[in-house]
């Protein structure tokens, strides 16, 4: 895996595969090792489980690809209620 578009779109399958919506991505590269951030929901509302479910859905798939043996650290969790407001459809 070389580039963060492979990382988004290992990412944006995952969500898709289990209908959720990516509210926000954020990668950085701190010294050695990658910080994914993935923001997600769902209409009817995210849990924490399903949160720790597509972590581990997301980190496996990132592994079957990572043949650079990147070092990162993977977070997937919800808005929450202080939720930056990006899309009309968040307002």
């Amino acid at each position: 895996m070389d580039d963060v578009n492979n990382i988004k779109s290992i990412v944006s399958d995952v969500l898709a595969q289990y209908n959720v919506e990516l509210v926000d991505f954020n990668l950085h590269l701190l010294r050695r090792a990658y910080k994914i951030k993935v923001v997600v929901s769902k209409k009817q509302g995210i849990t924490l489980d399903e949160c720790v479910k597509l972590n581990k859905e997301i980190a496996a798939r990132i592994e079957q690809n990572n043949e650079d043996n990147f070092l990162y650290d993977l977070e997937v969790s919800s808005p929450g209620l202080d939720r930056v407001l990006k899309k009309e459809k968040d307002f």
